[in-house]
């Protein structure tokens, strides 16, 4: 793998595979979502179970980029941005270093993008969940 400028993926292309993981997300949520919403009938008003509820659906999510990322280095969103994460060798990424990658992508959400928005100040584009997790997003080359 190449680590040259060309292959880093800019901060305008960050957000563009957010927003269209996002929209992939929304069909994970109604798939894994909605049966337990009708079958234990949860509402905001039942903490404990609500709690709960959000807890698996962040379980649910990490599963979906986990597999993705520990099997091919790319979500559904990142083939179509021609992008993958990997380790510094090419090699993809351990089990462990996805949920640390997940864990402070969610983090870095938290406070208000900052763990991408250092990314901004960085001459190699990396964000804090790049970091945490010693793991690199590249473009990919386009195949005929």
């Amino acid at each position: 793998m190449q680590s040259d400028k060309h292959n880093k993926i800019t901060f305008i292309k960050r957000m563009l595979i957010i927003i269209y993981e996002s929209i992939l997300l929304f069909a994970v949520y109604m798939l894994v979502g909605t049966p337990p919403t009708i079958l234990f009938q949860i509402t905001p008003e039942q903490t404990i179970k609500f709690v709960l509820y959000w807890f698996y659906i962040l379980a649910m999510f990490f599963i979906y980029f986990g597999y993705c990322w520990t099997k091919s280095g790319q979500t559904l969103a990142m083939k179509a941005w021609r992008c993958k994460v990997s380790n510094q060798d090419g090699s993809l990424i351990s089990w462990s270093q996805a949920f640390k990658r997940y864990l402070f992508a969610m983090i870095s959400w938290l406070i208000f993008g900052a763990g991408f928005l250092m990314s901004l100040f960085r001459t190699d584009h990396a964000t804090l969940h790049d970091m945490v997790s010693n793991s690199y997003l590249y473009k990919i080359e386009k195949q005929d």
